[in-house]
C-alpha cells in the first residue's frame, strides 16, 4: 500500500481540521504545521505498521482475507479501543 499523494494528504488534513473544529477539540501548544507533520509521518510509516499487523494475523485468516479485509478488521478493532478509552 503506497503513501498518499500530496493532494490527498492535503485533503485528509483539511477534513481532519474541519472535524476537530466542529467538535471543538483543543490542541494546546500544537500548531497546524505540527499536526500536519504528524499526519505526514503517520502516512509515511503506515506501511511498516500494516506489515506488523499482517504478521499478527493467524492462518487461515492471514492467507484467506484480502488486504482490504485485513485493514477493515484492524480499523474495527482500533475504533473499538478508542471507544473504550
Amino acid at each position: 500500500m503506497s503513501v498518499l499523494s500530496n493532494q490527498k494528504r492535503a485533503a485528509v488534513f483539511k477534513q481532519l481540521m474541519a472535524e476537530m473544529s466542529s467538535s471543538r477539540i483543543a490542541l494546546p501548544g500544537i500548531q497546524k504545521a505540527d499536526l500536519k507533520a504528524a499526519c505526514d509521518a503517520i502516512d509515511d510509516g503506515l506501511g511498516s505498521v500494516i506489515a506488523t499487523v499482517n504478521s499478527l494475523i493467524p492462518e487461515p485468516a492471514k492467507s484467506g482475507l484480502t488486504a482490504r479485509q485485513k485493514l477493515r478488521l484492524f480499523l474495527t478493532i482500533l475504533n473499538a479501543r478508542m471507544e473504550v478509552s
